[in-house]
């Protein structure tokens, strides 16, 4: 999912995954301005978020 998302207003990066429809998962790596952030980090105007989700398997 790629796109540019405009916040109406302030939200942490786990409320923005849960208005995406994804659930927050600790196991999941988010990258702010490509630095690792934790889940009560304030997006900020301008912010590049990705959501890495780690893939099991052997």
């Amino acid at each position: 999912m790629t796109g540019a998302y405009e916040l109406t207003e302030p939200k942490t990066i786990q409320d923005f995954v849960e208005s995406l429809g994804l659930t927050w998962n600790s196991d999941s790596l988010v990258v702010v301005n490509g630095i690792i952030v934790e889940e009560y980090y304030e997006l900020k105007d301008g912010d590049n978020v990705q959501l890495l989700i780690p893939i099991l398997g052997g």
